[in-house]
């Protein structure tokens, strides 16, 4: 005889209503007063990327952990969801030194628009360098839109500096 074994099944609906839940008494509870003027700054941070914005507060603070802890942030959406004014507004925090780096993608895209041109002076000494200076490589911030869109050369090329956060311009890393 076999068994049957019963699986738990949770419907999409309920996990929305648990995660809206856990978000209302988020935003119900008070900021801690042992952290002081960090915690303040974050509030305001938080508050300043979400001004003007319907139903994008889990997106800005996602960013703005994500920005503080110095990791990638993958946002997936219909277009007009607040993706790239996040991204633009979350330069703010990090001072004039700070390179935003912004580009769409296409399946024409070459690696040129991410990266950056050829150096020719470069290709006169017989060196395979690019000039980086307010592309990725080189940016503090980097909204890159429609990546998937983008042909294989693109995301072969992104995995490195993606992945690793190591660019290869020549022969230096």
């Amino acid at each position: 005889a076999r068994r049957r074994i019963q699986r738990n099944v949770v419907e999409i609906s309920a996990i929305d209503d648990l995660a809206i839940r856990k978000m209302e008494q988020w935003r119900s509870t008070p900021p801690v007063e042992e952290l002081g003027e960090l915690a303040s700054r974050v509030v305001a941070a938080a508050e300043e990327l979400e001004a003007g914005l319907v139903e994008r507060s889990l997106e800005a603070r996602i960013l703005l952990l994500a920005a503080f802890c110095g990791e990638h942030l993958l946002l997936l959406g219909p277009p007009g969801t607040a993706k790239s004014l996040l991204a633009r507004r979350l330069v703010r925090f990090l001072g004039k030194e700070a390179v935003f780096f912004e580009r769409l993608l296409t399946r024409f895209s070459v690696p040129e628009e991410l990266f950056g041109p050829l150096s020719l002076k470069g290709l006169e000494q017989d060196e395979y360098l690019r000039k980086t200076t307010g592309y990725l490589p080189e940016a503090s911030i980097a909204f890159v839109d429609e990546i998937f869109k983008a042909n294989s050369a693109i995301l072969n090329s992104l995995l490195s500096i993606v992945n690793e956060r190591v660019f290869d311009n020549g022969p230096e890393r």
